[in-house]
């Protein structure tokens, strides 16, 4: 079964400069989903973003929608990013 429209809310710190001085944590939350998916346990996890005085790239969610894989299923399942 494929879920549709299933929504994470994306919190990101204020940073003023391409260059992280230390650590950021994003806490990333599963706020819900739709077509009779259930928000389990871990509905709420954490990216951290090490700090880099020498940056190769950059983090960005340039789209409001994208596809990944769910782990131990063949469903593909949508995240909706919602800026707030």
């Amino acid at each position: 079964m494929k879920l549709c429209a299933n929504a994470y809310k994306l919190v990101f710190p204020e940073c003023g400069s391409f260059v992280l001085p230390s650590k950021q944590d994003v806490k990333i939350q599963l706020t819900m989903v739709s077509e009779g998916g259930r928000i389990g346990a871990r509905g709420m996890f954490t990216l951290s973003i090490l700090a880099n005085d020498n940056p190769h790239g950059s983090v960005q969610l340039a789209q409001t929608q994208y596809s990944v894989s769910e782990l131990d299923t063949n469903s593909l399942q949508n995240i909706r990013v919602t800026r707030s």
